[in-house]
């Protein structure tokens, strides 16, 4: 991730790395950050890992531009940062144009989150703590929802644009966000399981929706 990371001199601010790190380092980075070797114990001290890896970065967060046409994974109160995470990867690996957060989600810059990501973060914009009817306000766009009881997702044609809207597992999607679905769909299994972890469902909900 801060390999990628260097290829943004837009936002990288620090760099902190051991030896070796440096040494494999086959990149230049900008004269505005700083850039500091430090011991594998001093590492330690500044990430937020248990086992860190051989180098931290320092980034500034970039300001989200929401595109006017395509699509938007909107992430309802998905409270878990690792979940948050894997649904922004999810996105960029379906082409998704951009993710947004509603209030009551896990926050999009904490390190979980980033490091779940996989480097999504540099390629993904993100909106956090925005209300789906704010939105709406602004995308006039189709929701498709993932609910336990609505239309078979395998059924619906979408248009080329519109926004996922995916719930907590526990919760699902939220009384505030499920009077604004304009298409409530499920995903049809065979067994006996109650639900799909959040991230699962986006995935399915992605690789069907976009493929149109």
């Amino acid at each position: 991730i801060v390999a990628e990371c260097c290829h943004r001199p837009d936002m990288l601010s620090a760099v902190a790395a051991t030896q070796p790190w440096w040494d494999a380092l086959n990149v230049s980075l900008p004269a505005t950050c700083l850039q500091m070797v430090v011991s594998a114990t001093e590492l330690a001290e500044i990430s937020t890992l248990q086992t860190p890896n051989q180098v931290v970065a320092v980034c500034q967060t970039p300001m989200p531009a929401l595109p006017a046409t395509g699509w938007i994974l909107f992430a309802d109160q998905i409270r878990d940062p690792g979940n948050l995470g894997t649904l922004w990867r999810i996105a960029d690996w379906f082409g998704i144009q951009a993710i947004a957060t509603a209030p009551q989600t896990a926050e999009l810059w904490q390190p979980k989150t980033i490091q779940a990501t996989m480097g999504a973060f540099l390629r993904v914009p993100a909106l956090s703590d925005i209300t789906l009817e704010a939105l709406l306000a602004t995308r006039h766009m189709p929701v498709y929802a993932a609910v336990l009881n609505g239309q078979d997702l395998y059924g619906c044609i979408p248009p080329t644009t519109g926004i996922i809207a995916i719930g907590s597992e526990s919760h699902g999607i939220s009384d505030a966000c499920l009077p604004l679905t304009t298409h409530p769909l499920t995903i049809s299994g065979r067994g006996q399981a109650e639900s799909l972890n959040a991230a699962v469902a986006a995935g399915i909900m992605c690789s069907w929706l976009t493929r149109f």
